[in-house]
């Protein structure tokens, strides 16, 4: 849940921050966590998944795995 929180928190500051030159900028999170067993490959599998699944269904979002 705090991963969830802290990508969020991230992703209303980006949406709503003035960077010069560019109209507008947003951006999409993939968030998971440590499960038993985990290895640095499933781990950023699951966060790859969810990655693109929030920039699938419209971007400019969380998505958990």
């Amino acid at each position: 849940e705090k991963g969830m929180e802290i990508a969020e928190s991230l992703r209303k500051h980006i949406e709503v921050k003035d960077f010069n030159g560019v109209d507008t900028l947003t951006c999409s999170f993939g968030v998971t966590e440590f499960q038993q067993n985990d290895t640095i490959t499933t781990i950023l599998s699951r966060a790859d998944k969810a990655l693109y699944e929030a920039k699938e269904t419209g971007r400019n979002r969380v998505c958990q795995a």
